[in-house]
């Protein structure tokens, strides 16, 4: 899997998990947080509804360890960005 490929599904992922109200799920794609589980649950809490509607996200320049996304929901009009890091094993 190249690195957009992987990138990609990392961001479908946690959009998939708010959706879903999936907070162990969501916890689990973090790796920096020693408490990703609070803040998984207050993720979901602010946007969960939002990332049941439309959603699209920009994808900044990349860096070589992380990646920025601005994830922008439609129905609230609201931005959130956040930063994905890179498989560099792909």
């Amino acid at each position: 899997m190249d690195r957009g490929n992987g990138l990609l599904r990392t961001v479908q992922q946690i959009l998939w998990h708010l959706a879903d109200r999936n907070a162990d799920a969501l916890a689990a794609l973090q790796t920096e947080d020693d408490d990703a589980g609070s803040i998984a649950r207050d993720w979901i809490k602010t946007y969960a509804t939002d990332a049941q509607g439309q959603v699209t996200a920009d994808f900044e320049d990349g860096g070589s360890v992380r990646q920025e996304v601005v994830l922008h929901f439609a129905e609230s009009r609201r931005t959130q960005e956040i930063t994905v890091g890179i498989d560099n094993e792909a």
